[in-house]
Parts: structure tokens; sequence; C-alpha cells
């Protein structure tokens, strides 16, 4: 598998991105045109796009910060626990995948997003898992929903994927989420709406 480095988007992208995350994203065209002339209509972009036969195009450099997760709008805990205050998209890499509202990756998409976080997790010395792979609807809940069956199948696919780092990150995240849960607590008493 190959990764084409088409990086035309550059324009809608500024430096600094810790990689520290992926967000997984379903484009509005239909193909890869269609969704590079959304991107450049709204001035927004993706690190890269995952066409439906399993091509990838990279659109900014991972090192570059990409403007693909937009603001932050009722994020679920998990991202709250790990983004805090910080804007999301100084912190990952976006994937997009070209799906039309389809429910499920093809195949050929499966593969290459798996393929594409590896080789990403290799150039940036991360690994990728459950805890530090999000999709646009963690991030603002309005999003399309079946990006979370993306999640899951590129998950799968991860499985097995795994070290002694895993741990240490899935513990540190609980740790996040446990102090999360205890503000919420303490603040909803301090109101009185416990």
């Amino acid at each position: 598998m190959k990764i084409n480095h088409l990086l035309p988007l550059k324009d809608y992208s500024w430096s600094g991105n810790t990689k520290e995350s992926i967000i997984l994203h379903t484009t509005l065209g239909t193909n890869y045109s269609g969704a590079y002339n959304t991107l450049k209509l709204r001035h927004l972009s993706y690190h890269y796009i995952v066409e439906a036969d399993g091509t990838i195009t990279e659109l900014i450099p991972i090192t570059r910060s990409a403007w693909h997760s937009g603001v932050k709008n009722k994020p679920n805990l998990r991202a709250r626990a790990f983004f805090g205050a910080d804007n999301p998209n100084k912190r990952s890499i976006g994937i997009s995948f070209v799906r039309n509202g389809e429910s499920e990756l093809t195949q050929e998409q499966r593969d290459a997003g798996i393929y594409l976080i590896k080789e990403i997790g290799k150039k940036t010395k991360i690994r990728y898992t459950a805890d530090n792979i999000f999709c646009h609807q963690d991030i603002t809940s309005y999003k399309p929903y079946e990006v979370q069956k993306y999640r899951e199948q590129i998950l799968t696919g991860l499985f097995g994927y795994r070290d002694e780092a895993d741990t240490k990150e899935r513990t540190i995240l609980q740790l996040r989420i446990k102090l999360l849960m205890l503000q919420v607590a303490m603040l909803k008493k301090k109101l009185g709406i416990i």
C-alpha cells in the first residue's frame, strides 16, 4: 500500500501539532474530488482522505494542524478527559473516509485505514489505540453517527497491535476521567443539584 502525497491544502492548516491522537471523519463529497472541493470551499482540511478503493491521499503533513474537527460542541466524557480545554485540531491527525453516509467502510478502506494508522505510529512513535483514536462525533455531538462504526472497524483491525504502553496510557486516561467525574459531582453538590 502506498500513500499519495498531494499536499494541496497547506493554506488551510497551521504550524504545530502534537499528533497524540487520531480523529476519524467521513467526507461530504461522494468521491475524492468532491471531498477536496468541499474542503476548499469551506476552508477546512484533513491530513488524509481514504477513498472507497483504499487509495490514501495526504493533504497536509502531520507536523501541521488541520482544521478537521472544528469547534468542540458537547464532546463526550472520553473526549473531554483527553483534550480538556485544548483545541483537538492541535493535538490530532484527521483521517476522513469517502463514504457518503454509508454505515461501514469497504474492506479496502478498512485495510488502508489500519495500514495508515500503523505508518503514522511509526513516524510519531505514538501507539494509537482505543484510548486516543476518536471519531468526529466524540468531539462534536451532531456529526454523523456512522463514523462510530468506522472507528469500531479500525479498532477491530488494530486489535493485537499493542504493547505495555497501552496499559500506561489507559490508566492515565481512566484517572483523568475519574477526576473529571469527581469535579462534576462536586460542582453539582455546590449548586445543590444533588
